[in-house]
């Protein structure tokens, strides 16, 4: 099945939301890893990588040292 961006980008956003976290906060690979399977279609689990960079091109995170950690920006917290 061909990945719905915008789908995968309304869901992953979902664990932000989850974690209550506000502009400039930011999230560990880890924490997005243990909540994804509660928030993430299976097609849209198995795009994650992809999902990730459509959702940093788009301006809602900010991904830093090498994929470590995700910084919620403005856009994404208006996006919430």
């Amino acid at each position: 099945m061909a990945l719905n961006k915008d789908q995968g980008l309304k869901e992953f956003m979902e664990i932000f939301r989850f974690f209550k976290i506000g502009t400039g906060e930011m999230l560990q690979i880890q924490s997005i890893i243990a909540k994804r399977d509660d928030y993430l279609s299976p097609d849209n689990n198995k795009h994650l990588d992809e999902i990730l960079k459509y959702a940093e091109e788009q301006g809602y995170i900010e991904i830093k040292e090498g994929g470590k950690y995700y910084f919620l920006t403005e856009k994404g917290y208006t996006y919430l």
